[in-house]
């Protein structure tokens, strides 16, 4: 018996894609930098010491301003994800996931660059880069989700 191969015309696989792609992945990105950002805000000591960093006396300013910009890109890609699914709407949230990408590649280069200067430690740098680098793989598989 002959086994049927499938047309040209024909899918190959069936189709499988729904009108509102799952966001559950790019939820978890926005809530998640949101938060790390109010924490970089409220408690600056507690956060560099959980990244092993140094905060020295009158410093406390700069992990506030990395604090606001985590918290105000976790909360323009919480305002993307309301509405109705439409191609513009997913292709505004890609936009705002690629930003979210660049950002933290962006902060695993800075954070080789120290370490290779010898200005932040090793544990520091595994830490901070480390976790840019996750929440870059993360965004990843969240385009992925909805397609690239």
């Amino acid at each position: 018996m002959a086994e049927s191969i499938p047309k040209p015309s024909s899918p190959l696989l069936p189709h499988t894609s729904s009108p509102r792609p799952p966001l559950g992945i790019i939820k978890t990105i926005s809530i998640a930098r949101a938060i790390f950002g109010g924490a970089c805000i409220f408690t600056p000591h507690l956060i560099t010491q959980m990244f092993q960093l140094p905060l020295p006396r009158g410093t406390e300013l700069f992990p506030r301003l990395f604090g606001v910009r985590d918290l105000v890109v976790g909360e323009l890609l919480w305002l993307t994800l309301r509405g109705e699914r439409t191609e513009e709407q997913l292709k505004q949230i890609r936009r705002v996931v690629w930003a979210n990408i660049a950002i933290d590649s962006i902060d695993v280069v800075s954070t080789i660059w120290e370490f290779a200067m010898g200005r932040i430690a090793g544990e520091a740098a595994l830490v901070t880069g480390g976790g840019a680098a996750v929440f870059a793989a993360v965004g990843a598989a969240g385009l992925y989700q909805i397609g690239w």
